[in-house]
Protein backbone atom coordinates (compact mmCIF):
# COMPACT_ATOMS: atom_id res chain seq x y z
CA UNK A 1 0.00 0.00 0.00
CA UNK A 2 3.22 2.17 0.19
CA UNK A 3 4.20 1.96 -2.70
CA UNK A 4 0.81 3.18 -4.39
CA UNK A 5 0.77 6.24 -2.13
CA UNK A 6 4.39 7.40 -3.52
CA UNK A 7 3.16 5.88 -7.30
CA UNK A 8 -0.28 6.14 -7.37
CA UNK A 9 -0.83 6.41 -11.34
CA UNK A 10 -0.23 2.63 -13.84
CA UNK A 11 -0.79 2.70 -17.23
CA UNK A 12 -3.36 -0.32 -18.11
CA UNK A 13 -1.96 -2.34 -21.08
CA UNK A 14 -1.39 -5.81 -22.43
CA UNK A 15 1.14 -5.39 -25.04
CA UNK A 16 1.17 -9.00 -25.98
CA UNK A 17 -2.62 -9.27 -25.74
CA UNK A 18 -3.09 -6.24 -28.28
CA UNK A 19 -0.12 -8.33 -30.66
CA UNK A 20 -2.43 -11.15 -30.83
CA UNK A 21 -5.05 -9.56 -31.32
CA UNK A 22 -3.94 -6.72 -34.22
CA UNK A 23 -2.50 -10.21 -35.55
CA UNK A 24 -5.73 -12.46 -35.72
CA UNK A 25 -8.57 -9.94 -35.35
CA UNK A 26 -7.15 -6.93 -37.02
CA UNK A 27 -8.35 -5.18 -33.88
CA UNK A 28 -6.73 -2.70 -31.59
CA UNK A 29 -6.74 -2.66 -28.18
CA UNK A 30 -6.65 0.01 -25.74
CA UNK A 31 -4.27 1.29 -22.86
CA UNK A 32 -5.38 3.27 -19.76
CA UNK A 33 -3.79 5.81 -17.76
CA UNK A 34 -5.48 5.30 -14.51
CA UNK A 35 -5.16 6.58 -11.18
CA UNK A 36 -5.50 4.22 -8.45
CA UNK A 37 -7.43 5.59 -5.60
CA UNK A 38 -7.93 2.40 -3.29
CA UNK A 39 -6.72 -1.10 -3.11
CA UNK A 40 -7.18 -4.41 -0.68
CA UNK A 41 -5.15 -7.42 -0.73
CA UNK A 42 -7.28 -10.83 -1.37
CA UNK A 43 -6.69 -14.60 -1.41
CA UNK A 44 -6.52 -15.47 -4.67
CA UNK A 45 -9.83 -17.37 -5.99
CA UNK A 46 -7.25 -20.71 -7.14
CA UNK A 47 -4.90 -20.70 -4.38
CA UNK A 48 -6.08 -19.18 -0.75
CA UNK A 49 -2.20 -19.26 0.50
CA UNK A 50 -1.30 -16.86 -2.45
CA UNK A 51 -2.49 -13.18 -2.86
CA UNK A 52 -3.35 -10.40 -5.06
CA UNK A 53 -3.70 -6.24 -5.50
CA UNK A 54 -7.08 -5.79 -6.02
CA UNK A 55 -7.97 -2.11 -7.35
CA UNK A 56 -11.48 -1.29 -5.61
CA UNK A 57 -11.43 2.81 -6.71
CA UNK A 58 -9.84 4.35 -9.48
CA UNK A 59 -10.00 7.52 -11.96
CA UNK A 60 -9.58 6.98 -15.26
CA UNK A 61 -7.22 9.97 -16.78
CA UNK A 62 -6.50 9.12 -20.37
CA UNK A 63 -7.25 6.05 -22.84
CA UNK A 64 -6.12 5.37 -26.24
CA UNK A 65 -3.82 2.78 -28.60
CA UNK A 66 -0.31 2.52 -28.82
CA UNK A 67 1.16 3.20 -32.20
CA UNK A 68 4.71 2.39 -32.93
CA UNK A 69 5.22 2.32 -29.18
CA UNK A 70 3.52 6.12 -29.26
CA UNK A 71 0.38 6.31 -27.17
CA UNK A 72 -2.53 8.54 -28.98
CA UNK A 73 -5.22 10.14 -26.52
CA UNK A 74 -8.71 8.50 -28.22
CA UNK A 75 -12.14 8.65 -26.91
CA UNK A 76 -13.14 5.84 -23.95
CA UNK A 77 -16.24 3.90 -24.96
CA UNK A 78 -18.11 2.46 -22.33
CA UNK A 79 -17.03 -0.46 -23.04
CA UNK A 80 -13.46 0.03 -22.59
CA UNK A 81 -14.21 1.82 -19.35
CA UNK A 82 -16.51 -0.39 -18.03
CA UNK A 83 -13.64 -2.81 -16.18
CA UNK A 84 -12.58 -0.24 -13.93
CA UNK A 85 -15.91 1.03 -12.48
CA UNK A 86 -15.61 -2.35 -10.34
CA UNK A 87 -13.05 -3.90 -8.79
CA UNK A 88 -9.80 -5.51 -10.68
CA UNK A 89 -6.87 -7.54 -10.35
CA UNK A 90 -3.16 -5.74 -11.05
CA UNK A 91 -1.76 -7.00 -13.38
CA UNK A 92 1.63 -6.71 -12.53
CA UNK A 93 3.44 -8.11 -16.10
CA UNK A 94 0.67 -5.72 -17.89
CA UNK A 95 0.71 -2.61 -15.48
CA UNK A 96 3.13 -0.12 -15.99
CA UNK A 97 4.47 2.43 -13.69
CA UNK A 98 6.90 5.70 -14.38
CA UNK A 99 10.49 4.64 -13.93
CA UNK A 100 13.24 7.17 -14.33
CA UNK A 101 11.11 8.62 -16.87
CA UNK A 102 10.52 5.09 -18.79
CA UNK A 103 7.29 2.76 -18.10
CA UNK A 104 8.24 -0.43 -16.84
CA UNK A 105 6.65 -3.41 -16.05
CA UNK A 106 5.57 -3.29 -12.10
CA UNK A 107 6.97 -6.44 -11.64
CA UNK A 108 10.17 -5.53 -12.27
CA UNK A 109 9.79 -2.34 -9.89
CA UNK A 110 8.82 -4.71 -6.64
CA UNK A 111 11.69 -7.13 -7.60
CA UNK A 112 8.86 -9.85 -7.99
CA UNK A 113 10.05 -12.86 -10.06
CA UNK A 114 7.71 -13.56 -12.86
CA UNK A 115 8.33 -14.15 -16.59
CA UNK A 116 9.86 -11.33 -18.55
CA UNK A 117 7.66 -10.86 -21.29
CA UNK A 118 9.59 -7.81 -22.74
CA UNK A 119 9.15 -9.10 -26.09
CA UNK A 120 5.88 -8.04 -26.50
CA UNK A 121 5.19 -4.10 -27.84
CA UNK A 122 5.14 -2.30 -24.65
CA UNK A 123 5.07 1.59 -25.33
CA UNK A 124 7.92 3.91 -25.12
CA UNK A 125 6.70 6.83 -22.61
CA UNK A 126 3.54 7.68 -20.81
CA UNK A 127 1.42 9.84 -22.02
CA UNK A 128 2.39 13.94 -22.13
CA UNK A 129 0.27 15.77 -19.16
CA UNK A 130 -0.25 18.68 -21.58
CA UNK A 131 -2.00 16.45 -24.21
CA UNK A 132 -4.75 14.98 -21.55
CA UNK A 133 -7.67 16.89 -21.00
CA UNK A 134 -7.89 19.55 -18.06
CA UNK A 135 -8.83 17.73 -15.08
CA UNK A 136 -8.57 18.03 -10.92
CA UNK A 137 -6.84 14.26 -11.40
CA UNK A 138 -4.50 15.51 -14.92
CA UNK A 139 -2.98 18.04 -12.42
CA UNK A 140 -2.29 15.63 -9.33
CA UNK A 141 -0.74 13.42 -13.08
CA UNK A 142 0.88 16.46 -14.34
CA UNK A 143 2.97 16.91 -10.72
CA UNK A 144 3.59 13.14 -10.34
CA UNK A 145 4.88 13.28 -14.00
CA UNK A 146 7.63 16.04 -13.87
CA UNK A 147 8.57 14.71 -10.64
CA UNK A 148 9.32 11.33 -12.08
CA UNK A 149 11.13 13.16 -15.22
Amino acid sequence: MFYKKKNPFVFDYCDCCDEVSREYENKKLMGHLVKIETMEIKACSWDENQFSVSVTSTTMIASGYIEAGNFKVEQTTTEDAGHYAEGWPVAINYCFALDKGKPTRLFKMIKYQADDVNHCGAFKQFPDPNKIPTSKTQKAYAKYYSKKK
